[in-house]
């Protein structure tokens, strides 16, 4: 069913275009990426390349079929260790289709959807490019997000899980940069569209203009520690309906007195309740997480 229609071209075409208004160089930088054997095998490389980078290309078999599998920035373990074992300066990690993306630093620290929104948006405001002072991400954010941008007078909006939500949140506050914590970032002002190449691009941008040391962009945010649970359950509607549940969640987040967060909701597909916690500390989120999941498992 439908039409098929063979373009040629099209890698030049696409790299044309995401590439135009870009005029740094990346000579001295040492960069290893991890394509997921999937869509950005082919242009990650040789884009970097093209600016001038020393690039270590990793999981780029786009004949092998094991897109994903064991690599890519669901596995950011993998990044860690391509990284490490490489001695590279900054190392890349993107999904099957292209459209997420996740760093790692020379000390093998990630930096995930949420430092690239705040490294991001701190430079935007700094060159006036931040549009209504704000950015949008979900409520899966880490806390330390939401506290760096305050510290810089930048509001945040929140929405439910889902790149789509985010960008209905952007178009409707006017807003150009938003994302979630896995590394789908929107530039909106650029693209209408999360694409893992193109937020790459922009990232060493502002590296670049603003001269930092790629391993200074991790304490961009303060990181706090997140731990997700899910339990398996006999029905997540009745457990979400849980006026006792509900009241408990309050009490908790009471309790952490706006630093950090808890997320319970159910799966779209299985019958699971999430359960994510965020605290100060460790301790903290376990105490928490302990005590919610196993009142979830006593309702019946």
């Amino acid at each position: 069913m439908g039409r098929q229609k063979i373009i040629p071209e099209a890698l030049d075409i696409y790299l044309d275009y995401i590439t135009k208004d870009f005029k740094f160089n990346l000579k001295g930088l040492k960069i290893a990426v991890d394509c997921a054997n999937g869509a950005t095998s082919v242009a990650v490389p040789k884009v970097l390349a093209m600016f001038g980078a020393d690039v270590i290309s990793f999981n780029t078999d786009t004949e092998s079929g094991l897109i994903n599998k064991d690599c890519g920035s669901t596995h950011p373990e993998v990044l860690q260790r391509l990284v490490m074992e490489s001695k590279a300066d900054i190392g890349f990690s993107y999904d099957g289709d292209g459209d997420r993306v996740i760093g790692c630093d020379s000390f093998s620290r990630i930096l995930d959807g949420d430092v690239f929104i705040a490294f991001s948006a701190i430079l935007m405001k700094e060159n006036n490019i931040l549009k209504n002072n704000g950015v949008v991400t979900t409520i899966m954010a880490n806390y330390g997000l939401e506290k760096a941008m305050q510290e810089k007078n930048i509001k945040v909006f929140k929405t439910k899980v889902g790149d789509r939500y985010v960008l209905e949140k952007m178009i409707e506050e006017d807003i150009v940069i938003g994302g979630e914590q896995s590394g789908h970032i929107i530039f909106n002002n650029i693209s209408s569209i999360g694409d893992g190449l193109l937020s790459t691009l922009i990232f060493l941008n502002f590296l670049s203009e603003s001269k930092k040391d790629p391993d200074s962009v991790y304490e961009i945010i303060e990181h706090y520690p997140q731990v997700l649970k899910n339990l398996k359950v006999k029905d997540k509607n009745l457990i979400m309906e849980s006026s006792e549940l509900k009241k408990k969640i309050t009490d908790a987040e009471n309790y952490l007195k706006g630093e950090g967060k808890i997320v319970v909701r159910s799966s779209g597909t299985e019958s699971l309740i999430r359960v994510m916690v965020e605290a100060k500390t460790l301790d903290v989120v376990e105490k928490i997480q302990d005590d919610i999941c196993n009142f979830i498992l006593t309702i019946k």
